[in-house]
């Protein structure tokens, strides 16, 4: 779910790729291990990037996620599409320091805290909404026109 919010679309929006850009499908690095795997273990050495987008192939994100840099990707999700759970410094219970600024979490979405479905709804909506933004609501009754309520549920779930 991360991948289109935190590389695909701040890669699109600075023009670094295109759907038709062609990225290496194969790992970045070699050092315990083939990094980072593609779900069914296998690589084709190219791809487009809307191949690496429908197949959800983590290689292609990894790659794409380096041209436009941690940074960027991190401060698009966070400022434009509202990711407001990202972090850049979070010191778990036994000291160690973990941060989003990385490719495991931006480019294959194993975030440090997480992601709310509320954010991650708001920014999908942003996709079909022509780019524009708009906050998220969650609605707890619905009318009819007679004014009876039809569903409703309470506030906390």
């Amino acid at each position: 779910a991360m991948k289109p919010v935190a590389v695909y679309a701040p890669a699109f929006e600075s023009g670094a790729i295109s759907p038709a850009t062609v990225v290496k499908d194969l790992p970045v690095s070699y050092s315990g291990g083939p990094f980072p795997k593609n779900d069914n273990r296998s690589y084709s050495f190219s791809r487009t990037v809307l191949s690496g987008i429908t197949n959800s192939i983590n290689a292609v994100s990894v790659r794409t996620l380096r041209m436009i840099g941690y940074d960027y990707s991190y401060q698009f999700s966070k400022d434009k599409l509202r990711i407001s759970d990202l972090t850049d410094h979070y010191v778990t219970s036994n000291g160690s320091v973990k941060s989003d600024l990385g490719d495991s979490p931006l480019g294959m979405g194993a975030l440090t805290v997480g992601a709310t479905v509320r954010d991650m709804a708001a920014a999908y909506a942003t996709f079909a909404n022509n780019g524009v933004y708009r906050e998220a609501r969650t609605f707890t009754k619905v009318y009819n026109g007679n004014g009876e309520v039809l569903f409703a549920i309470s506030p906390s779930g």
